[in-house]
């Protein structure tokens, strides 16, 4: 009877461990965002600021005098060393890039040298998140539960402040998922993830708020990104 008494008490704590996640969560008090606030709307047309060129078959303009106009991805590290002397340029120059051709000339990988971001997580409907993710994706990584029916919804923010594709702003929505090839034990394995302080997951849609970011990461990196307003609010750092 005694261990009877324990398998009970143990099977009970195991539910509430199970279940008190989407129990606290369902009591959140979300602050609505107003969508009163005037953007600009983006075109191509260029200021006095750009430069107008054509990049796999596209006009755009590029900042005049940044570091896509003059360097196209290539850009030395001692002038980036003089335009940003506050910058570790050390690992940078451990990696060497390749000339591609990927419907215009680039160089691989681009560099981000300053660059901040913030992570949002949003719960949702497990069976809507699995509907997202690609046959051929579901065999590499699973969408995390943390609790019976809920998964998680990743945005990140991004602002590269000095880059070269110049600055732009960019949105990164994502499935939280497992690590490629491991069992999904859901709050476990997102408790590892978030211990290993790396969350892994499965990216939706990339927005930007420039054409050279856009173009630049649709052909050469075959990226989901589109043109959107992005204002950021991060410190330059």
């Amino acid at each position: 009877m005694k261990k009877l008494k324990i398998l009970a008490i143990v099977v009970i704590i195991a539910i509430i461990l199970l279940f008190a996640p989407g129990f606290f969560l369902s009591k959140a008090i979300v602050n609505a965002a107003s969508n009163k606030e005037s953007v600009q709307p983006i075109t191509n047309n260029p200021t006095e600021k750009d430069t107008l060129i054509e990049l796999a078959g596209q006009k755009m303009p590029v900042l005049k005098g940044g570091l896509f106009d003059r360097f196209h991805s290539n850009s030395p590290m001692d002038i980036v060393a003089k335009e940003r002397p506050d910058i570790d340029l050390s690992w940078f120059k451990t990696i060497q890039k390749q000339k591609k051709e990927v419907g215009f000339t680039t160089y691989s990988p681009n560099f981000y040298y300053s660059n901040s971001s913030i992570t949002a997580i949003y719960t949702a409907d497990i069976a809507k998140i699995e509907e997202l993710i690609p046959e051929k994706v579901k065999g590499l990584v699973t969408p995390i539960s943390y609790t019976p029916g809920k998964g998680l919804i990743a945005i990140t923010s991004y602002a590269y402040h000095y880059c070269d594709n110049d600055f732009y702003n960019e949105l990164s929505i994502s499935i939280v998922t497992t690590k490629p090839g491991k069992s999904n034990w859901g709050l476990i394995s997102l408790m590892g993830e978030l211990n290993d302080k790396n969350l892994w997951g499965y990216v939706l849609k990339l927005p930007v708020n420039t054409e050279l970011a856009r173009v630049t990461g649709v052909y050469g990196y075959n990226l989901p990104k589109w043109l959107i307003p992005i204002q950021t609010l991060f410190l330059l750092i």
